[in-house]
C-alpha cells in the first residue's frame, strides 16, 4: 500500500475482524477501538500539536511508566540510537523537540487507531488489550500494511477523547 494513503476499508475490516479473535479472559474482548482518518485524523493531530506548542501539561489517566536500573539504561540506549539515526545531537533542543513531536504527528500516518479499555479494568485486561493490539498489527502486516504502536498519545487523553468522541469511562 502507498504510505500516505488510508488503508482501504475492506483491508482494515479484515484486519479488525481477525484481531477481534484475540484471546481474552472469559472471552469478553474488553477492548474498544476508535479509528480516525481524513479530517478526524488531521484534527486530532492539530489539537495535539497545539497542546504541545502551548506548553500544555500532560495529564495521563495513569502514571507514566518508570524504568529503573538496567531498564533505564536500555531506555537511554534506545533513545541515543534513535536520535543518532535521526541526526539529532543531545544538545540540540530544537531537534529533540521536533523528534518528540513526530509522535503527535503520527509519523504522517493517514489513519490512526486508538485502542481503549474501561477505566476500572486492571492489569489482566491490559494484557488482553496488548494481545489484541499485537494481533491487529500482525493482521495488518500480513495484508501489506505497516503500523506503529505508540504509548505517547496517552499523555493527552482528554484531547484524544474530545476529538474522537471517546467516553470518559475509557482509557
Amino acid at each position: 500500500f502507498i504510505p500516505d494513503r488510508p488503508v482501504p476499508g475492506a483491508v482494515l475490516r479484515e484486519a479488525l475482524e481477525l484481531a477481534q479473535r484475540a484471546p481474552s479472559n472469559c472471552n469478553v474482548q474488553p477492548w474498544r477501538v476508535y479509528i480516525a482518518s481524513g479530517g478526524g485524523c488531521r484534527r486530532l493531530r492539530e489539537a495535539l500539536l497545539l497542546a504541545i506548542a502551548n506548553g500544555e501539561t500532560p495529564a495521563p489517566d495513569n502514571p507514566i511508566d518508570e524504568f529503573p536500573g538496567r531498564y533505564r539504561r536500555l531506555q537511554v540506549d534506545c533513545a541515543v540510537a534513535l536520535y543518532q539515526e535521526m541526526g539529532v545531537e543531545r544538545h540540540d533542543q530544537i531537534g529533540r523537540l521536533k523528534a518528540f513531536t513526530r509522535n503527535f504527528e503520527f509519523f504522517d500516518a493517514p489513519q490512526i487507531a486508538i485502542v481503549c479499555m474501561e477505566q476500572h479494568f486492571g492489569l489482566g485486561v491490559a494484557l488482553d488489550v496488548g494481545m489484541y493490539v499485537q494481533t491487529f498489527m500482525l493482521s495488518l502486516w500480513a495484508r501489506g500494511v505497516a503500523s506503529c504502536a505508540q504509548a505517547s498519545l496517552r499523555v493527552y487523553p482528554q484531547i484524544v477523547r474530545r476529538e474522537l468522541g471517546i467516553p470518559d469511562e475509557l482509557r
